[in-house]
């Protein structure tokens, strides 16, 4: 299972679907519903003849991720770990060692972050956590995780080698975030979340179906004109590249703690 890597340890970290949640909207858009609520009571239960349809009800997502990381602690596992030490980060972080032959599996408190629903951000949260120097491959593809790897580079405090790993077979490519943090400088990346969110993450929920030229236009004071945008003009990173004002804008909103945004958003 995991002898397919070199590395001493991995971390698993998967969405946790709450509800409600501010993903709802394109959960539905997406084809995922909350269907009824799905019991897997074992390895030897008949999975069901269409795996992909029940993979769009959150709830069976949900129980296949509990089923396999209460499963993994069962000793005849242990071959399959490789002397590997396994994080995974769901609802909780649970930790997976191997000693005497038998699988061991403890809950990392301080690792656990319950809070986080997506699992773009429990990826980096593991990295912050990091207390040793190491080489990290990520692997995904999801240009989430490189935008927030890139806006947190400048926090971590140790000597970290970072890079992702994408595509399967000959469209297997790594990107060098170290490499790539430096020839866009620190400014700029600590302010691409913010701008990422705006512009081309996953889903923009606090602008749904609202249009991005207005939200850009109140956090710059700018009046920016919408051919600005189309096929032959400058793109918009080139444009963020270009204004102190854009990118100051952006990392005071990537700061912005808690208390911040509770008072924002909760007047």
């Amino acid at each position: 299972m995991f002898a397919a890597t070199n590395a001493k340890i991995v971390i698993i970290c998967v969405d946790n679907y709450c509800s409600p949640s501010i993903k709802d909207n394109e959960h539905s858009m997406r084809g995922r519903i909350r269907g009824n609520t799905y019991v897997i009571n074992g390895p030897d239960q008949k999975r069901s003849s269409n795996f992909s349809k029940e993979l769009q009800n959150i709830n069976f997502k949900d129980a296949l991720i509990k089923f396999l990381f209460d499963h993994w602690k069962e000793n005849h596992m242990a071959p399959f770990f490789a002397g590997k030490t396994i994080y995974v980060n769901h609802d909780k972080c649970y930790k997976y060692e191997i000693l005497n032959g038998n699988v061991i599996q403890t809950e990392e408190i301080e690792l656990s972050c319950p809070n986080h629903e997506e699992a773009d951000t429990k990826i980096a949260f593991h990295v912050f956590k990091l207390n040793f120097d190491a080489c990290i491959t990520i692997r995904c593809s999801d240009t989430d995780i490189l935008i927030i790897m890139l806006g947190i580079m400048s926090k971590l405090t140790q000597n970290l080698q970072i890079s992702i790993l994408k595509g399967t077979g000959n469209a297997r490519r790594y990107i060098n975030i170290i490499e790539l943090h430096k020839k866009l400088g620190d400014e700029l990346c600590r302010a691409l979340p913010g701008f990422h969110a705006l512009m081309g993450c996953d889903f923009n929920p606090a602008f749904f179906k609202k249009g991005k030229k207005k939200p850009l236009d109140a956090l710059t004071g700018c009046d920016f004109n919408p051919a600005f945008f189309k096929k032959g003009k400058k793109k918009p990173l080139k444009m963020l590249r270009k204004s102190a004002k854009f990118i100051r804008t952006f990392i005071d909103i990537c700061d912005w703690s808690n208390e911040d945004l509770d008072e924002l958003f909760n007047p």
